[in-house]
């Protein structure tokens, strides 16, 4: 209060001794919200107090900086500390803090007037967006042109339109050469970026542009995944920077979604699948509702995944989620059966090879388990399920067809089918070829069927196999936490051992019914270390 009245009086000297004091009575600690609250606002206002002085400006950035730490949205803070840095001469760092200002309250005259002046400065000094499109046009080496491009980009709404309507992008384009390099085809890309980043305007005319442009991207002459998510990434922040996809931002939504569908048809098979893994990394979900929005559409991203073979295990589970609440169950049924039955928009000659087979049968079993009829009786999978596993030799595709034997035991009608002699082969095949996953899942497949039986004949048997098992996989977990074997490797050793439990003690809660066996198997499980284990996989993802 005592600061407040000195700041009134114009005693801004005498303000900003009164604010420092406060702030040496707070407390320290991080996790008091309150205490957190209070230096926010005295900062902020001891940061005022010294504009009025116009002393100390980088105390001025400092104190505001601080208080943005605490509150990002706090818009005093970050308006004073644009005030101190362009008295400061540092224009481009102020133009940052504006162009956040100018985009989170567009209708402030203050905030676009100052983002004029802090323009006009910029021009005067050479800075600004339009004079680059000359030099991008007139460089043999662009590099350092365009970036200063993706530099700039984003500072300014009317600065961004004004470069993408004055044949900006087109030079970007040129710039770009017949042969570019990865250096210059991120630094394309980041400029794109940075121009999506300003303003919905400009990310309409960004995705217009990729649009129309799209022969001269070299889509087609791609090779590496990095060329690939660098164009991804720019295609992310054009469809961020449209917002919701009310009215016209809706038609230029579609017409991004429309690019990446081409980017989809373009790019070479070994790098399809990364480009929906892209997508479903992407932020932009609004994005969806136009990409699945036609039967070829859906069917050119389903197989596009589907494509990856094995590495598209976990991306297509997320991606028939999307497109069950996108499209809505009867919709997604009619995109299944066309891709499983081969319907006209796939070619006479299309086929599923046998692990694409395989990773959509399980994806369905697990996403739509109350169509499981629907899925027995109505479509192809339970016969391509059959061809599957006569055909199949490879062990990794042996531990998919355990997970949709699993599931297809969990169904009543799926049960039935266990009298299959195929499907008995294929049990024995699982206990004798697969691996550790296989095994665990041909356990629970049993635990699932003796359960609905009523036998329990093999309870014990199977219940100590589990066991075992349960407790050989943490072994080897814990050995194979030191040995070093990069992150990646370490991330999928981690993924085959939560599932592997996860079947495992599902098979005990399955198979033990009486109270002392159940406190004997927790004790085992705690011992073994399963529960720690299975908590710290969760909360890394």
């Amino acid at each position: 209060a005592e600061g407040n009245a000195r700041f009134a009086s114009g005693d801004f000297d005498g303000a900003v001794a009164s604010y420092s004091r406060a702030l040496g009575l707070l407390p320290e600690d991080p996790h008091d919200r309150d205490a957190a609250s209070a230096r926010a606002t005295l900062l902020s206002n001891r940061a005022a107090a010294k504009l009025k002085l116009g002393e100390d400006l980088e105390g001025v950035v400092r104190d505001c900086t601080t208080v943005l730490g605490l509150e990002d949205s706090n818009k005093k803070a970050r308006f004073r500390r644009a005030e101190a840095l362009q008295r400061l001469g540092r224009n481009e760092e102020a133009m940052r803090d504006l162009a956040v200002l100018c985009r989170d309250c567009p209708d402030s005259r203050e905030f676009a007037e100052k983002a004029k002046v802090v323009r006009s400065a910029l021009a005067g000094n050479g800075g600004g967006l339009l004079p680059l499109i000359d030099k991008l046009k007139g460089a043999e080496a662009p590099d350092e042109v365009l970036g200063t491009v993706a530099r700039l980009a984003g500072r300014s709404t009317s600065d961004a339109e004004e470069f993408c309507c004055n044949g900006g992008l087109d030079a970007m384009l040129a710039a770009l050469g017949p042969e570019p390099t990865s250096r210059r085809y991120a630094q394309v890309c980041s400029a794109i970026s940075s121009l999506s980043s300003s303003g919905r305007g400009a990310s309409a005319l960004c995705a217009a542009f990729m649009r129309d442009r799209i022969d001269g991207l070299g889509i087609d002459r791609l090779t590496s995944e990095e060329d690939l998510s660098a164009l991804l990434g720019a295609h992310e922040e054009i469809c961020l920077g449209l917002g919701g996809g009310e009215g016209e931002a809706a038609s230029s939504l579609s017409d991004a979604s429309r690019f990446l569908l081409s980017v989809l048809e373009r790019t070479p098979r070994s790098l399809k699948g990364h480009c929906v893994r892209r997508a479903l990394a992407s932020r932009a979900w609004g994005i969806w509702g136009h990409l699945l929005a036609t039967e070829a559409s859906t069917l050119s991203v389903l197989l596009a995944l589907l494509s990856d073979g094995r590495a598209s295990r976990g991306p297509l589970l997320r991606l028939i989620k999307i497109a069950k609440d996108t499209l809505g169950m009867e919709r997604l049924k009619a995109q299944v059966l066309a891709i499983m039955s081969g319907g006209p928009l796939l070619g006479a000659d299309f086929e599923l090879t046998l692990m694409e087979s395989a990773l959509l049968i399980e994806a369905l079993f697990i996403l739509m388990p109350e169509e499981g009829n629907w899925l027995l009786e109505e479509t192809p999978a339970y016969s391509q399920l059959v061809h599957v596993a006569q055909e199949c030799r490879d062990p990794a595709l042996l531990g998919i067809l355990s997970s949709v034997l699993s599931h297809l035991a969990s169904n009543k009608a799926g049960q039935a089918k266990f009298q299959d002699p195929a499907i008995q082969d294929l049990l024995k095949r699982l206990s004798s070829e697969g691996g550790a996953q296989a095994r665990a899942n041909s356990l629970l497949i049993l635990a699932k069927i003796a359960k609905n039986e009523g036998n329990h004949a093999e309870d014990e048997g199977i219940a100590l196999e589990a066991l075992a098992l349960l407790r050989g996989a943490c072994h080897e977990e814990r050995t194979g936490e030191g040995e070093g074997n990069g992150d990646n490797h370490h991330s999928e050793d981690e993924d085959s051992f939560v599932e592997m439990a996860t079947s495992l003690v599902e098979v005990l809660v399955f198979m033990v019914d009486e109270s002392t066996v159940k406190d004997h198997v927790a004790g085992e499980i705690l011992e073994a270390g399963v529960v720690s284990r299975l908590c710290r996989a969760a909360r890394s993802r």
